[in-house]
């Protein structure tokens, strides 16, 4: 099977302004998404193994593109979800561009790039067994139907954090 590159759009779970970071679930395991792939439960335990046993982590874009806006650091698979932080650079773009776009909500997603090492083709449905994540961007318009937002919550708490939360709930 020749390899392709897969993007799987997902939702930002918090925001938290002071610490430039974002928590977010970048990916569920054993649901097809809409781009007709979907990656197995332990897909990517054995190149997560390896990244974490060489103090690495995943580079961050903004919507896919060159723009490299962080690290993903402090992954963790767990309810059937990949889950990560994102530390974001202090650099202009993040500060003038990113930032305002996480506290508007124009932001929504976490997007990763998946490169299937071993895939199979099962009735039009691309079931990912082993993979290589090579990058999460932070997206606008998450592609994934079925994790729809149905409440989103911003609040900038009194003085001592100065915060914003995001609190989704999805389908």
């Amino acid at each position: 099977m020749e390899k392709t590159l897969q993007k799987y759009f997902a939702k930002i779970a918090s925001f938290n302004e002071d610490g430039k970071y974002v928590d977010a679930i970048i990916l569920h395991f054993d649901q097809a998404n809409e781009n007709g792939w979907m990656p197995k439960t332990g897909c990517l335990d054995a190149f997560l193994a390896r990244v974490q046993e060489a103090a690495k982590f995943i580079p961050a874009y903004y919507d896919h593109g060159t723009t490299l806006i962080g690290q993903w650091r402090d992954l963790e698979i767990s309810e059937g979800t990949l889950k990560g932080r994102l530390y974001l650079d202090d650099i202009p773009f993040v500060r003038d561009t990113v930032i305002p776009q996480l506290k508007s909500g124009s932001l929504q997603g976490a997007s990763p790039t998946v490169s299937p090492e071993n895939a199979i083709n099962n009735n039009g449905i691309v079931e990912i067994s082993l993979g290589v994540l090579v990058e999460a961007s932070l997206v606008g318009i998450p592609a994934d139907l079925k994790a729809d937002i149905l409440t989103m919550k911003a609040s900038i708490e009194a003085k001592q954090k100065e915060d914003f939360e995001f609190e989704l709930l999805t389908l």
